[in-house]
C-alpha cells in the first residue's frame, strides 16, 4: 500500500468518527475497505498515538471523547531560542532527531522515513 493510500484511509477515518459516522465495526471496516482485524489495528496505533477514540454502543459507532483533530502533513519547524544562539553557522540549522516510533504501523509496513 502506498503512503498516500495509507494517509487518505486515515483521513476517511477521522472523518467518518468525527461525524459518529461509522456504524459497528464490520461496518466501519467495509466503509473504509479494510478486513475487521486490520481496523482494530488502525484503532489500537491511533490510540496509541493519543487519539481519543471511543465506542458508543446505543449509537453503533466510534466516536471522539475529546476534541481533536488527525493531522497529517508538514509544518515550519521554529528552533527554540533557547537553542538558536548556539548555532555557530552552517548550512542549516540542526533537526530534530527522527522520531521512529511516533508511526508505529508505518514502520512496521516499510512506509516510515
Amino acid at each position: 500500500m502506498s503512503i498516500l493510500k495509507y494517509i487518505q484511509r486515515l483521513q476517511h477515518m477521522d472523518s467518518l468518527i468525527r461525524r459518529s459516522a461509522t456504524g459497528g465495526p464490520e461496518v466501519f471496516a467495509r466503509k473504509i475497505g479494510l478486513c475487521r482485524s486490520t481496523l482494530m489495528d488502525y484503532l489500537r496505533e491511533l490510540r496509541e498515538i493519543g487519539a481519543p477514540i471511543g465506542y458508543c454502543k446505543n449509537r453503533g459507532s466510534y466516536f471522539y471523547k475529546e476534541e481533536k483533530q488527525l493531522f497529517i502533513g508538514y509544518t515550519d519547524y521554529q528552533l527554540p531560542k533557547q537553542i538558536e544562539h548556539k548555532v555557530m553557522g552552517g548550512t542549516g540549522a540542526p533537526r530534530p532527531a527522527p522520531q521512529h516510533h511516533r508511526w508505529p504501523l508505518l514502520a512496521r509496513l516499510g512506509m516510515a522515513a
